[in-house]
């Protein structure tokens, strides 16, 4: 039985594909490669892939796009975006898309090694635990990224069910943009906090809070964080 992760890695420079191929099943890790947008997404659609690394600057589909396209078809599914774009709006852009991690080209080997293991623990966990809980008059499917209510579905990326499920589990106690981005996002070097600002305001406009009953609230605390308040008192 094969038991080594499977990766697909989407990158068109031959030379740098090459290289990274021999290295990573070097160190026991299948790998499957393509040169472009439009192959990854079928390819990830159609085979039992454990984890993405996909360049930005791609052929016929682009490396945002085909994370966004991946994402929507298989929220699950962790994504490293590989990229020479090295800005902080380039990287928000790629977060935005459903990226899992963004690493900037010249890269050290061993670290994109180390980012691989932790996407693939934080899946191995993820798969270990309860993929839904309720806020309010809201159900979460943090599997599919999904908020449900009376009015209707709202789909999330997964940084949104991540902080989401982040929140919920730290409920009650206000938690910093810092330690938000240390373990949401994977690492505490992400371009600025207003980033979970806007994350946060995403998932105000998913969930339904009936102001009658006040079953919860998600508070800003001014210069701090966020609390998630379950069950306020009218």
């Amino acid at each position: 039985m094969n038991n080594k992760p499977s990766i697909l890695l989407v990158e068109d420079e031959k030379s740098i594909r090459e290289v990274l191929k021999l290295n990573l099943e070097m160190d026991n890790y299948n790998v499957l490669c393509c040169d472009n947008g439009y192959d990854a997404i079928n390819i990830a659609k159609e085979r039992n892939i454990h984890i993405i690394l996909m360049d930005v600057m791609l052929p016929k589909v682009n490396g945002i796009d085909a994370a966004r396209e991946i994402k929507n078809r298989r929220p699950e599914l962790p994504i490293i975006m590989l990229s020479a774009l090295n800005q902080s709006t380039d990287r928000v852009k790629g977060l935005k898309a459903g990226a899992d991690d963004y690493i900037s080209k010249p890269f050290n080997y061993e670290e994109l090694v180390l980012r691989i293991e932790k996407q693939l623990e934080k899946n191995r966990k993820m798969q270990g635990q309860i993929n839904t809980f309720t806020i309010g008059h809201n159900t979460i499917d943090i599997t599919n990224n999904i908020i449900s209510n009376s009015k209707g579905q709202y789909q999330m990326n997964s940084k949104e069910s991540l902080l989401l499920k982040y929140l919920f589990d730290n409920k009650n106690r206000v938690v910093s943009r810092e330690e938000i981005l240390a373990n949401v996002w994977g690492y505490d070097t992400f371009p600025h906090s207003r980033t979970v600002d806007n994350y946060i305001a995403s998932i105000r406009k998913g969930l339904l809070s009936k102001a009658t009953d006040k079953k919860f609230i998600i508070l800003s605390e001014r210069g701090i964080g966020y609390k998630l308040i379950i069950n306020q008192e009218s």
